[in-house]
């Protein structure tokens, strides 16, 4: 009776367990983009959503956001629909999120890279003629 109720609760267990480690299921869309696609365009809006001004003009943000649609040729809800698939695959999209961090990372080193060689190519500040005549 005893050996009964340990494999009713370790049947329990086990059946709990598989379902909070199944991930939630989405059907992919018959246009689903690439993976390299959705990854360049994810990092982009990400971007836009780092850098965004709030100060700028209320449509601002509208007109960027169209600018990456039409770089790439792609409708948002195309963007979306890729997005909820590759979004349902939790471990994966986090090996997704964190390869464009890395990618923003590099960007950022680069950015720095370029900002110090155009300081660099500036120079010392001119001479100023008040400054020799005093």
């Amino acid at each position: 009776m005893a050996n009964r109720f340990l494999l009713i609760g370790l049947f329990i267990l086990t059946a709990l367990q598989l379902s909070c480690v199944e991930e939630y299921k989405v059907e992919a869309p018959a246009d689903l983009m690439s993976e390299d696609l959705y990854l360049d365009i994810f990092l982009e809006l990400e971007l836009l959503k780092v850098y965004y001004d709030p100060s700028l003009p209320p449509q601002k943000p509208d007109s960027l956001l169209n600018a990456i649609w039409d770089k790439y040729d792609i409708s948002k809800e195309e963007f979306l629909t890729s997005h909820q698939f590759y979004q349902s695959q939790v471990a994966a999209q986090q090996v997704r999120v964190d390869s464009v961090i890395k990618r923003i990372d590099r960007l950022m080193v680069l950015f720095e890279n370029v900002q110090d060689s155009t300081e660099q190519l500036k120079g010392p500040a001119p001479v100023q003629l008040d400054d020799v005549m005093e």
